[in-house]
């Protein structure tokens, strides 16, 4: 009876250790997994708004001065559709170019053109009352330290999602700015960007035109977004559009026009030549 109690004593006291040890085991993920979940929800110091935007702008201007001539495949999906309008859907490949250049005021400029992969895409016409170009070069312009008399901007709550600590900033165009203001727009605009809180890098950006001039005269809403990702060229990294969006609703003519580009297999565009030795000066004509 005794070896009895005394192997039910000692059992017992393992079955609270291990409980024990269970519970400290749970406790320790618990406390990692709430960590883990803070320092994913926010930076452990927020930056200022004004700091982001020096921050974003800096890696702009080193996006600008160092981005390479570059090639892209580009599919384009355009479909337009309205209550007495029937659906047409539009699609088109092509070879997206990025060239550098020198602008006449001396400042860098890209270049952006897009060659059809074939004749049917040449054929094919994608259009659309609000087209977006210049994606390449100024579309994160609207994030500048030189543009706060134009915006007013605020860092807004997280949205999670995405799967790192993500910075939102929201902005919109101030109301009763003068006619002689040097902002990018003067219609009514806002927009969201979502930043990587650690590189400082765009994520996405979004814009609104609410009382945009759609399509003959016929005012809507016009929305766009680009989401970014991260691309390896000539050995360095690059944020290059993946994806753009556009929407357009022009309200008197009950018409819905979506635009959609996705880029992929990105390269250096190299321009390979050969030198031909000259002409023996002895050698008969041909």
């Amino acid at each position: 009876m005794q070896r009895v109690r005394g192997w039910l004593h000692r059992t017992e006291r393992g079955v609270r250790l291990r409980m024990i040890w269970v519970v400290a085991a749970a406790f320790v993920l618990c406390v990692g997994a709430v960590q883990a979940q803070q320092s994913l929800a926010a930076p452990a110091n927020p930056p200022t708004m004004d700091n982001v935007l020096v921050r974003v702008q800096k890696n702009y201007d080193v996006y600008l001065h160092t981005v390479p001539d570059l090639l892209a495949e580009e599919h384009v999906v355009s479909t337009v559709a309205g209550r007495f309008v029937r659906e047409k859907k539009t699609k088109s490949d092509s070879i997206f170019r990025l060239r550098r250049g020198v602008a006449a005021d001396h400042t860098i400029e890209l270049n952006e053109s897009r060659e059809p992969k074939t004749m049917k895409d040449r054929e094919q016409q994608v259009d659309g009352p609000s087209m977006i170009s210049g994606v390449f070069s100024y579309a994160q312009l609207d994030l500048s330290p030189e543009l706060k008399g134009c915006y007013e901007y605020r860092l807004a709550p997280d949205t999670h999602r995405y799967n790192v600590a993500t910075l939102v900033v929201e902005y919109k165009l101030k109301p009763g700015l003068p006619t002689y203001a040097k902002c990018p727009v003067q219609e009514p605009v806002s927009g969201r960007a979502y930043i990587d809180a650690a590189t400082m890098q765009i994520l996405r950006m979004e814009q609104e035109l609410p009382k945009h001039d759609v399509y003959r005269g016929s005012r809507g809403v016009w929305t766009w977004s680009i989401d970014y990702a991260p691309v390896m060229l000539g050995g360095k990294q690059f944020w290059l559009p993946n994806t753009i969006s556009s929407r357009s609703s022009a309200d008197k003519q009950d018409i819905v026009w979506t635009y959609v580009a996705t880029y992929s297999k990105y390269h250096l565009l190299e321009v390979h030549s050969k030198i031909l030795p000259a002409p023996d000066a002895g050698a008969p004509a041909h």
